[in-house]
C-alpha cells in the first residue's frame, strides 16, 4: 500500500524566515533606518508584507542581494517544534519540501536543509514563483503558512494552513483549515490521512 505524500512549506513553517529577515535588517544591513523602523523590526510580524512594508526599499532590496550572500537562506531559527513535528509526520506519510526560492540561494537551502536532516524524500525549489501547485503529482496534504498559497493548494489537495500572526485572519476555507503549531498539526495530519 503507498503511503501519503505531503508537500511542505518551508519559510514560517519549519525555518523562522521573517525572524532571520528581521535580524540581519537589525543586526548586519548597513542601510540607515530610523529607532522607530528598528523598533518594528523587533516585533513578530503582524501581516504576510509586514517586513517588506517596515523597511526603506534600499534595505529590502539589499537583504535579496547582500543579505542572501550572508546566510539568509543559511543560518536562522526553526519554528519551534518542527524538527519532532516532521519526523512524527514521516512515521505515516512521505514528506517532499515545496518552498520558493531566488535562484541564488539554492545552495544554501539545500545545505541548511543537509544540517537539519529532516526525513525527507524530495525537495522542490522553486526559483521563478512558479505556483506551487504546479508541483506534480498533486499531494494528498499540503501544509503551508502563506493564505494565497493555501487558497491555491486547495484546488489541487487538502490543506493545513500553519497558524501565524500574520494568516490570523483567515479560517476555516474548505477543504482547509487553519492548525496553531506542530503538535497539533501533527495530530490533525493524521486525521485527515486517515493514519490513526
Amino acid at each position: 500500500m503507498s503511503r501519503a505524500r505531503v508537500g511542505l512549506d518551508l519559510d514560517g513553517v519549519v525555518y523562522e524566515w521573517d525572524k532571520t529577515a528581521r535580524y540581519m535588517l537589525r543586526e548586519v544591513c548597513p542601510v540607515p533606518m530610523t529607532s522607530y523602523v528598528r523598533r518594528l523590526l523587533e516585533e513578530e510580524s503582524r501581516s504576510w508584507d509586514y517586513v517588506e512594508d517596515c523597511v526603506p526599499p534600499a534595505a529590502w532590496n539589499w537583504l535579496w542581494s547582500e543579505g542572501v550572500r550572508l546566510g539568509l537562506f543559511r543560518y536562522g531559527h526553526v519554528v519551534r517544534g518542527a524538527i519532532n513535528g516532521v519526523r512524527e509526520l514521516s512515521r505515516f506519510a512521505d514528506i517532499e519540501v515545496i518552498t520558493h526560492r531566488p535562484a541564488n540561494a539554492v545552495e544554501d537551502t539545500l545545505g541548511w536543509l543537509s544540517f537539519m536532516k529532516l526525513p525527507l524524500r524530495g525537495v522542490h525549489l522553486l526559483t521563478h514563483q512558479e505556483p506551487k501547485a504546479a508541483v506534480k503529482p498533486a499531494f494528498n496534504l499540503y501544509i503551508e503558512d502563506k493564505p494565497q498559497n493555501c487558497i491555491e493548494l486547495a484546488d489541487v489537495g487538502s490543506v493545513i494552513m500553519f497558524g501565524r500572526e500574520w494568516n490570523r485572519g483567515y479560517f476555516d476555507f474548505s477543504p482547509s483549515m487553519r492548525v496553531e503549531g506542530w503538535p497539533a498539526v501533527v495530530g490533525v495530519a493524521r486525521r485527515m490521512l486517515n493514519a490513526d
